[in-house]
């Protein structure tokens, strides 16, 4: 009992983190909470809503995974998981061309694929501005950059990789 009780107060602080958008602190502490127990469906859900919302679709991805497992009658998290299975399909052909632009140092070929290819289906995830920075950073673009990095702010106001940059 004890051990629910402390995944609850968690899942608690979590909630709480991720309405106040501090999306990273929300995670951690839903992993404290799924720590003392892994079978809370909706810390499952909610620690996959942040994940998505930064742009770790995989990560996303296996929580609901587990959410869905654990909750069969959920269909709001089977939504999701067919929604981020669908965007991984949608997006991973256009992020092998991202990365072969990267390593053979076509920036602003790279950059602009991400814009029209990418960041339309990503809409809003925090990690796609962070890599847009890094490429706007490497055509010597800093003002462009910056502003894509506050954008990282914007979705989760303690996202400490974000602040790396600025």
């Amino acid at each position: 009992m004890m051990l629910k009780k402390l995944s609850q107060y968690y899942f608690n602080a979590g909630l709480k983190n991720a309405k106040e958008g501090m999306i990273q602190t929300a995670v951690e502490n839903l992993m404290k909470s799924l720590r003392y127990d892994n079978s809370n469906a909706g810390a499952w859900k909610l620690i996959g809503l942040c994940h998505y919302r930064i742009g770790r679709l995989a990560a996303a991805e296996y929580c609901w995974s587990k959410c869905v497992d654990l909750d069969k009658t959920d269909s709001g998290t089977s939504g999701y998981l067919e929604e981020v299975r669908n965007t991984i399909g949608a997006v991973t052909p256009h992020f092998k061309e991202l990365f072969q632009l990267f390593a053979q140092k076509k920036y602003k070929k790279a950059s602009m694929t991400l814009q029209k290819k990418i960041m339309p289906i990503l809409d809003d995830q925090a990690d796609i501005y962070k890599v847009q920075g890094i490429l706007l950073m490497l055509r010597k673009r800093k003002r462009k950059a910056l502003h894509q990095w506050k954008k990282v702010f914007e979705i989760d106001c303690i996202g400490v990789p974000g602040g790396w940059y600025l």
